[in-house]
């Protein structure tokens, strides 16, 4: 399948994930930028479970973009500049061509 520009029409910009040591035994985790790329996002199930008294919903969406090296499932996805989070679960190289990714995301609200 070939990707058209028109339909890569949302600002993704990946992230990766930084460890640090406290001093005390715990870990800071913080998120840095690693590239500003477009894409196309299509949500495909949400579900919502009472879990501990508290309503957790969570959105599964597929977001295809073209191919970038380095993408794996320790990354996360901010859309544009909003506080959308997108946890990629898996990479999926379509015919190892390295022409397209498609990225299945977890989106917890």
């Amino acid at each position: 399948m070939v990707l058209r520009a028109g339909s890569l029409r949302h600002r993704l910009i990946i992230q990766s994930k930084n460890s640090t040591g406290d001093g005390m035994g715990g870990v800071t985790v913080s998120w840095s930028d690693d590239k500003t790329v477009y894409g196309a996002i299509w949500p495909l199930r949400g579900t919502e479970r009472l879990t501990a008294q508290q309503l957790e919903s969570e959105i599964t969406c597929q977001v295809r973009m073209r191919y970038t090296p380095g993408m794996t499932p320790e990354k996360r996805i901010q859309v544009g500049d909003t506080t959308q989070m997108l946890d990629v679960v898996s990479v999926i190289n379509p015919d190892y061509r390295n022409r397209e990714l498609i990225l299945y995301c977890r989106e917890s609200l």
